[in-house]
């Protein structure tokens, strides 16, 4: 398998993971939308061995 991921991959990557992020503020992570472009975009991942990682930034109460 070669290491080149095609361009219409990558953008329905992309797509899949604005998609994603989008239900998962809207509907929640247990509702059925965000579960399957949940499922879809995990498989079109593995495909080409690729992980999916974010970073939160947020701001916690300062201990006394």
């Amino acid at each position: 398998m070669s290491n080149k991921i095609p361009q219409e991959d990558i953008d329905l990557i992309n797509h899949l993971m604005n998609e994603r992020r989008s239900v998962l503020y809207q509907d929640g992570p247990d509702s059925e939308n965000f579960i399957e472009i949940d499922n879809n975009f995990e498989k079109l991942l593995n495909k080409y061995d690729l992980v999916h990682t974010e970073l939160n930034i947020g701001f916690m109460n300062k201990k006394n």
